[in-house]
């Protein structure tokens, strides 16, 4: 652990550490245990960029935190609690949350990346991440040789330091069920303090893959989330009726509406299906 975090205090303010494995490989404890080291000379920000098994904010989005603070610092809705099928969303969404850490001050990011990493699009969405952030550091958590085609391409550049690590030996693989019924506890912790609410429609633009306003049916359960001015989730909520004016009933936990610019709609909700 001391030497991954002294790669990224030899380099420049804001630099990344990418970490990188499938998911129960242990990935996201090394991630939290290297910020934990990390914070000790100044602000590192953590990104979770694992929607499927999210620990910050809560599951379908990707959060911005600031170790050893309580609540995420901000929020992209990705609207699924996974990345397939929605790659673009994920590069840029995982692209602002780096912008705005370095804007706010970072001194070092650590990524937790998302475990989908099967052959195909799974591979090509961390290349397109990796060359997209150029990190300092890129941290493989692998059973085998699953991540090779991930990390080689990055290998022989000089400014790139890969790391491969075995799995944790402590660390579980869970099955499916395991990993919803994960989902779904951390999803009932993030909407404890949710109420109904009605947004109106027409002032905003909507985001994502809406059904058609005139099929209520459609959006009933379905993932939606408030963004601010700069894209930016100010809360995750669930879709309950389309009714006339159009509007929106929802059930979100408290946000701020004055801030709304705009509705992003997502997937149902796994629960309701």
């Amino acid at each position: 652990m001391g030497e991954l975090a002294a790669v990224l205090r030899e380099a420049s303010p804001g630099a990344l550490a990418y970490l990188v494995g499938a998911t129960d490989t242990g990935k996201t404890t090394l991630a939290e245990d290297l910020a934990e080291r990390l914070a000790r000379e100044g602000p590192v920000a953590r990104v979770d960029a694992d929607p499927g098994q999210a620990r910050i904010g809560p599951p379908a989005c990707l959060a911005l935190a600031w170790q050893g603070a309580g609540e995420p610092a901000a929020l992209r809705f990705l609207g699924d609690v996974t990345p397939r099928g929605r790659l673009l969303p994920m590069v840029t969404g995982v692209a602002r949350l780096v912008e705005r850490a370095r804007a706010e001050g970072a001194a070092a990011i650590v990524i937790d990346s998302p475990g989908y990493v099967e052959a195909g699009a799974g591979e090509a969405l961390h290349r397109e991440l990796l060359e997209l952030l150029e990190p300092r550091l890129v941290v493989a958590r692998a059973r085998g040789a699953e991540l090779e085609p991930i990390i080689a391409p990055f290998e022989p550049r000089r400014a790139v330091a890969c790391y491969r690590l075995p799995a944790a030996p402590e660390a579980r693989e869970r099955s499916p069920a395991e990993r919803a019924e994960g989902r779904r506890e951390r999803f009932a912790g993030y909407f404890a303090d949710a109420r109904e609410r009605t947004l109106s429609l027409e002032p905003f633009p909507i985001l994502g893959r809406p059904p058609a306003l005139d099929a209520p049916a459609a959006w009933a359960e379905r993932l939606v989330a408030p963004v601010d001015e700069h894209g930016f989730a100010l809360a995750l909520g669930v879709a309950r009726a389309v009714e006339a004016g159009p509007a929106l009933r929802i059930v979100a936990p408290p946000f701020d509406a004055s801030r709304v610019t705009g509705l992003a709609v997502g997937a149902v909700a796994e629960w309701a299906g």
